[in-house]
């Protein structure tokens, strides 16, 4: 006769199994530093395009506050649609308590091509070198690193390319006449596209 099961017992032993696994995967993933004393209080207001967690993750040499008016910097971030199929972001660094009168603002500009991952490592990126100029004041410079990156041969390619037709755009209209004695007008026209840079 074979051996009978406590099927009675399983429920709790699955139920541990899960927790036992739950604590793992927590263990894994461990909590966020606390920012460095001294640290700058920084309170970013981005309502439109913004990773507000990848942000918090990255900035992570500033202390984030949730109330601007415990913030040391104000930094307000603004988008609107530019040509190519991008958006241009506008920082606007706003220094307040012990940094007031010191204000910056900076851009970035999205290609239609980047994907959302490009576009926060980049608006990340601007993020980092405005608040330089007021992390360079505290204790926390000490432990910031200012890096180069070269250009690639890609990179000085693209800023190089040279455009005969120097960013003209041809529309071309034309219409059919519906009346053999009718005819509308054909109209074909030009503008010209204020040169980037």
């Amino acid at each position: 006769m074979p051996a009978r099961r406590n099927d009675a017992s399983l429920p709790g032993d699955c139920h541990c199994r899960f927790l036992a696994a739950a604590a793992q995967a927590t263990a894994q993933e461990p909590p966020p530093a606390p920012p460095p004393p001294a640290a700058v209080r920084v309170f970013v207001d981005c309502n439109d395009g913004c990773d507000s967690t990848y942000i918090r993750k990255e900035l992570n040499f500033v202390d984030h506050v949730r109330d601007k008016e415990a913030a040391d910097v104000h930094i307000l971030i603004t988008t609107e649609h530019a040509g190519g199929g991008g958006d241009l972001y506008t920082i606007s660094f706003m220094g307040l308590r012990r940094f007031a009168g010191m204000s910056d603002t900076a851009t970035y500009l999205t290609q239609q091509a980047d994907t959302d991952d490009d576009i926060r490592r980049g608006l990340v990126r601007v993020l980092k070198l405005g608040l330089v100029r007021y992390v360079a004041t505290t204790p926390v410079r000490d432990s910031l690193d200012l890096t180069y990156r070269q250009p690639t041969v890609r990179d000085q390619a693209a800023q190089s390319t040279h455009d005969p037709w120097n960013f003209w755009v041809f529309r071309l209209r034309a219409t059919r006449a519906h009346r053999a004695r009718s005819r509308k007008p054909r109209s074909v026209s030009t503008v010209r596209s204020p040169r980037p840079g």
